[in-house]
């Protein structure tokens, strides 16, 4: 399912690139099926959160994607609403068809002409849209809007508090998120810790407090896919939460210490077992391979 979800995205784009419409109906029915996989397991989840990905427009997309579907459960929003999240998610970023070949994979820092550039991508997206497509005039507001945030200090018009639509609100939320966890060429992934701080920090002012609430709800202080070193020196990474204990996660073991990869993965769910504990977080580089 991730993958034909990448392929839809990308499909999009080269639809977009031939003058064609994107097959939105398609692309709703996507959403649907990212819904009703999310609700029987953690499969998605998982896939949208490994830490080594290497970046591409698609694979970003689908991880915003599931990162907002899991967020708009979380708070508990309608079908409508969450079919409305999803597809928006899933091609918020097609606007990087009017832009220069290369640019979202350029490798170094960029200047301030191409991060300009960069930041059209909501006004586009929005733009090819409204001439791509009749009875989805929401789905273009909500596109151009994700990149906006609740200060001001968003883009491409800097909106702020209620001129910006919930559902751009949550899937800025969810983008941030996946930047923060996946590595950029620039810096390795960052771990919950770190997020959180950023996100009560630097960026404390950017998103509403309610979401970023149901955000740490929906994957705790130690999210999917954290490597983690517990209090017996074992190494394992985060394969569930539990929302009702936020720092108290599933963890599968990797490595009995550091040193020796374990004959047999095991799980050790700190949820019921007290006396257990997490000693720190490390990057997937830290790893003893």
């Amino acid at each position: 399912m991730y993958q034909r979800a990448a392929d839809y995205v990308l499909n999009s784009i080269r639809m977009l690139n031939e003058g064609d419409a994107p097959d939105l109906k398609l692309g709703e029915a996507l959403v649907g099926e990212i819904v009703s996989s999310l609700g029987q397991d953690r499969e998605l989840l998982m896939e949208a959160t490994t830490r080594d990905q290497e970046f591409s427009v698609s694979g970003h997309s689908v991880n915003v994607t599931i990162l907002s579907l899991k967020l708009a459960g979380t708070l508990g929003w309608g079908f409508a609403k969450v079919q409305r999240v999803g597809l928006a998610a899933l091609i918020h970023e097609i606007g990087v068809t009017k832009l220069p070949a290369g640019l979202t994979q350029n490798q170094s820092t960029l200047g301030n002409d191409e991060l300009n550039l960069l930041r059209r991508r909501p006004a586009l997206t929005a733009q090819l849209l409204m001439e791509s497509q009749s009875g989805y005039e929401w789905l273009a507001e909500i596109t151009g809007q994700v990149y906006e945030r609740e200060n001001g200090s968003g883009f491409p018009l800097g909106l702020k508090g209620n001129e910006i639509s919930e559902e751009a609100k949550l899937i800025g939320l969810a983008d941030f998120f996946e930047v923060c966890i996946h590595k950029r060429p620039y810096r390795a992934p960052l771990s919950g810790y770190q997020t959180l701080f950023e996100l009560t920090t630097d960026y404390a002012d950017c998103f509403g407090d309610r979401i970023v609430k149901a955000l740490i709800k929906s994957f705790s202080l130690y999210p999917y896919n954290e490597c983690v070193v517990l209090d017996s020196g074992e190494i394992g990474r985060v394969i569930d939460i539990n929302p009702e204990k936020l720092s108290r996660p599933v963890v599968e073991i990797l490595f009995d210490d550091e040193d020796t990869l374990t004959v047999e993965p095991r799980t050790v769910d700190l949820a019921v077992e007290p006396e257990r504990y997490i000693a720190k977080a490390i990057s997937i580089q830290a790893l003893p391979f």
